[in-house]
């Protein structure tokens, strides 16, 4: 009897933050995937064209402490908290709670929901630059 194939979450997080980071800090991140009963993969990330939403803030020149180490403000760990549980709501997305006919199947719903994912983050991020939405937060 084969066990069904669903969706893995977490690899779905883990491919939309790498992603993120790799726009942020303009450069390729590599992924090393080992699905049960698959081979290991390695897989590079690469940053979005600037054409397309960074998702994470401005792809060129991200601001670093003395050290060199990226500075806190630049991800918004809570913000892709809230998105990704929003994402992983099963009314949502009800394809994540169901099995698949394939692991190629799972893998597609996979990208589909972390492509999502980043593009959410990058419209709020966004959104929060926007000099409306500024001086109203400055109302607050």
């Amino acid at each position: 009897m084969v066990s069904p194939i669903y969706p893995i979450r977490s690899l779905i997080k883990f491919k939309a933050k790498s992603q993120l980071i790799a726009n942020y800090i303009g450069q390729d991140v590599t992924i090393f995937v080992n699905r049960q009963g698959k081979d290991p993969i390695s897989q590079p990330i690469r940053p979005a064209e600037p054409s397309q939403p960074a998702g994470a803030g401005e792809p060129t020149a991200p601001r670093r402490d003395p050290e060199g180490c990226l500075l806190n403000e630049a991800f918004d760990e809570a913000l892709f908290r809230e998105i990704t549980a929003t994402s992983f709501h099963p009314n949502q997305h009800p394809e994540l709670y169901q099995p698949c006919l394939s692991a190629h199947d799972a893998a597609e719903i996979e990208d589909q929901i972390a492509t999502e994912i980043i593009q959410t983050y990058g419209q709020i991020q966004q959104s929060k630059k926007s000099e409306l939405v500024q001086r109203l937060n400055s109302l607050l």
